[in-house]
């Protein structure tokens, strides 16, 4: 099946991930390269959603900023 529902896509990613490997983080944001941003659709740790939230590509303790 298919789904353009965007909550629903992510959620099948996590959960595939989760088959994959044990994912205790998992996040999946958007990099808003005009404004040094990434924007955080979804955001899980220890199996509990986060807020959505944004944060700079300069924050030294985000993995994915460094990963940027």
């Amino acid at each position: 099946t298919s789904s353009l529902d965007i909550e629903t896509i992510m959620n099948t990613i996590y959960e595939n991930m989760n088959t994959l490997m044990d994912a205790t983080v998992f996040g999946i944001g958007l990099y808003d390269e005009e404004n040094g941003l990434i924007d955080y659709k979804m955001f899980i740790e220890e199996s509990k959603r986060a807020p959505k939230f944004t944060t700079s590509v300069d924050n030294e303790n985000s993995f994915a900023a460094r990963c940027i």
